[in-house]
């Protein structure tokens, strides 16, 4: 019989499933499906209209940007789930009593129980992993089976939440990142105590940086010493300043900041990213086009990797390229 191999975030998780179905067997499977489909369709209009609402309410009650987002969100979601919930209340009563007194329907029941479970789950734990608590926690959680799968899932949706509650969870990201080579800047609204250089991390995330090359059959990246200071430095200075950029409030861009640093190169490229653990930010960069483009070019052959650890804030990590 094969083995889980989990921890005991995928014990906690396995409870909580079993739960779901137990009762989900006794309410059957044309309740739980209306529910899953409740959600998903309210999830989705309010992701299509809630800009609308949004503008509105900016027009009308001078509010911030940030705040009417998520309101005109939440208006909606709320909305659109009473009328999809009345629409599908109407549908079941229509449906036959045989359908609702068989063993089928209680059996058929595991399906969206799983599915509900695991959407719970997925929010719960990504909700953990990014309030201020310990870093162990956090690392417990994407390393487990089931735990990390889910939490890797959530990553890719929450980058869609990113843009409906902007500023106002800037604080609270799981993973934040800004485009390869852009004048982006975000001001941070926390400030570590402890600053510590994460060599443990640093030569983990070169060991990912380069399975993710040679998967491909790109030459493997060499650890650059200069890169790597040039790295640690700016990782380091934007949690001392509190901001979130490849230009620093000095004007210096990441081109600047090597050859100030000594390194020569001829082509060149800068990675950023903040979040609670090494595999999120991992995983978070090669969700992104541009930040993946720079991890697979063929042209680069140094890599500097500079994370510096800000405790319950999370990595602040920067990967600097060279050829």
């Amino acid at each position: 019989m094969p083995a889980l191999n989990g921890n005991y975030i995928d014990l906690i998780i396995v409870i909580v499933l079993a739960l779901y179905i137990a009762n989900g067997v006794q309410r059957g499977f044309w309740a739980l499906a209306g529910d899953l489909v409740s959600f998903i369709g309210s999830l989705f209009i309010a992701f299509r209209t809630y800009g609308l609402v949004a503008k509105f309410l900016i027009a009308n009650f001078t509010l911030p940007s940030s705040f009417a987002k998520v309101i005109g969100f939440v208006v909606v979601i709320i909305v659109a789930q009473l009328v999809i919930d009345t629409v599908v209340s109407k549908i079941l009563k229509h449906l036959p009593e045989k359908l609702w007194n068989n063993w089928v329907n209680k059996v058929a029941s595991v399906v969206p129980a799983l599915i509900d479970g695991a959407i719970v789950s997925a929010i719960i734990l990504t909700f953990i992993i990014s309030a201020p608590i310990s870093g162990e926690v956090k690392s417990d959680i994407t390393n487990s089976k089931i735990g990390g799968l889910l939490v890797d899932k959530t990553t890719f949706v929450e980058r869609q939440l990113v843009d409906v509650f902007g500023g106002a969870i800037n604080d609270t990201l799981t993973f934040l990142t800004v485009r390869p080579e852009s004048d982006e800047k975000i001001d941070l609204n926390f400030k570590p105590k402890t600053l510590t250089v994460d060599q443990e991390s640093e030569a983990k995330m070169l060991e990912l940086v380069n399975q993710e090359r040679v998967r491909i059959g790109v030459s493997p990246l060499v650890a650059d010493k200069l890169l790597t200071e040039v790295a640690r430095t700016h990782s380091k200075d934007m949690w001392e300043r509190s901001y979130f950029a490849h230009i620093n409030p000095d004007g210096k861009d990441p081109f600047q900041r090597m050859k100030e640093g000594g390194v020569r190169f001829g082509t060149a490229g800068e990675n950023l990213a903040l979040a609670p653990t090494l595999e999120l930010a991992h995983q978070g960069l090669m969700n992104s086009p541009g930040h993946k483009r720079n991890i697979l070019d063929p042209s680069f052959r140094r890599v500097g990797v500079g994370i510096i650890d800000g405790g319950i804030y999370g990595k602040m990590v920067t990967q600097d390229f060279a050829d």
